[in-house]
């Protein structure tokens, strides 16, 4: 079983969905109860945090540059 599929979310890079999956999953399966299941939980949750991470600059848009240089033109 895949990460994602763990969690219970579709294959993302946004850390909020991945908290809030998270978070609604470990209240679900508490460890004392759930041993095997909050480990299972927990491991998906902090691969898919790590990917997150690692994966963001390829998937963030690039940030605009401090000055816009204009291209000089040769006057003759």
């Amino acid at each position: 079983m895949n990460i994602y599929q763990v969690l219970g979310i579709s294959p993302t890079k946004d850390k909020k969905v991945i908290r809030k999956a998270y978070a609604g999953l470990i209240r679900k399966y508490h460890p004392e109860e759930h041993p095997e299941k909050w480990k299972e939980i927990h491991d998906a949750y902090m691969v898919a945090m790590q990917r997150a991470d690692e994966d963001r600059p390829l998937h963030e848009e690039p940030k605009p540059q401090q000055e816009e240089r204009k291209p000089q033109h040769e006057e003759q």
